[in-house]
């Protein structure tokens, strides 16, 4: 039985039909998407950089469109993975070369990232795919990272394979766009692909041609003070977050009155305190006149947080269990 792909729902104004028609269809109407594409690859960049030890300056090199049996077709064999957007009720496909993945594996192994006894004409190790898999993990959270502000695709990273038959992604003559990027590093070369449908671009907001008037970028000044003034009086909530873990549903249900939970912090560990969701400084917890208080220590370091996370994911770094 052939997989299931649904096409995103989205109620559009008859402009922005019109424009994301293949034959009105023009890149540009979508600043909002090409100036995340540009963002997602530069913080994947530096989030893997971080992870193998070598600066990566990543880059788009090229974002074209067209039927998505082409943009499927013109991929050279490699690694795949199909990421579903639940809240675009659609997916999309990421892609690396075998070469990055080789690449990968060599540098993780503590290698140069050299490709002089690359082979194209062997297959991946399970090691390997296993690489790739965690780059495209990367590039699944970077493109989660860069459209959340404006159009969360609630991302959930798939296994990575490579063979993925262009039905289990969708319809031959959707019209598709291709984001292709690559790192010129000599000592990190690494290419990768987003593969979306065009129709997807109704989530980032209406097209720059949809509106017939442009608006002013000239706010009055009476009302923009007003606007700040407003800002710096709204209330938000902070929450100091002592420690955490994972834990079974069925020991959940097991807890009774009087059961201590151990936590793995300690006296002098740091808290992470939150801000409407936001994790924002690391501080110390303390004492004074019979209250809790807290010092801070510094701000939080986001792309350290980033990395670390998505190693837990992948069962590479520090996963805390309650006992």
């Amino acid at each position: 039985m052939g997989a299931l792909h649904m096409e995103p729902q989205s109620d559009l104004s008859p402009a922005t039909e019109k424009l994301l028609g293949s034959a009105e269809f023009q890149l540009d109407d979508w600043p909002v998407f090409l100036a995340s594409c540009e963002r997602a690859v530069e913080l994947f960049g530096r989030m893997f950089g971080k992870l193998v030890g070598v600066d990566i300056a990543m880059e788009v090199v090229e974002i074209v469109n067209g039927p998505a049996s082409e943009m499927v077709d013109a991929l050279r064999p490699g690694m795949r993975m199909l990421v579903p957007a639940q809240e675009w009720d659609h997916s999309i496909m990421l892609y690396t070369t075998r070469q990055s993945a080789f690449v990968a594996a060599d540098r993780l192994l503590g290698g140069g990232g050299s490709i002089d006894a690359y082979d194209a004409t062997t297959q991946c190790t399970n090691f390997e795919i296993s690489c790739a898999g965690l780059m495209l993990r990367f590039f699944a959270a970077a493109v989660e990272s860069s459209l959340t502000s404006v159009a969360n695709p609630g991302l959930v990273p798939g296994p990575c394979e490579e063979p993925i038959t262009l039905e289990r992604f969708c319809g031959a003559s959707a019209p598709a766009i291709a984001v292709r990027c690559k790192s010129s590093a000599p000592e990190c070369k690494i290419e990768l692909t987003m593969v979306l449908l065009q129709s997807v671009l109704a989530a980032v907001g209406e097209p720059f041609r949809g509106s017939e008037q442009e608006a002013s970028n000239d706010l009055d000044p009476k009302w923009q003070k007003h606007i700040e003034q407003q800002l710096r009086q709204a209330d938000v909530n902070l929450t100091a977050i002592l420690d955490g873990g994972v834990l079974t549903l069925d020991r959940l249900a097991r807890f009774q009155v009087g059961q201590l939970l151990e936590l793995p912090s300690g006296p002098g560990s740091l808290v992470n305190v939150v801000c409407n969701g936001q994790s924002l400084l690391r501080c110390r917890l303390g004492q004074s006149d019979g209250a809790f208080v807290l010092r801070v220590e510094r701000n939080t370091n986001e792309e350290q947080e980033f990395v670390d996370e998505l190693l837990a994911a992948e069962g590479l770094g520090r996963r805390t269990d309650f006992q």
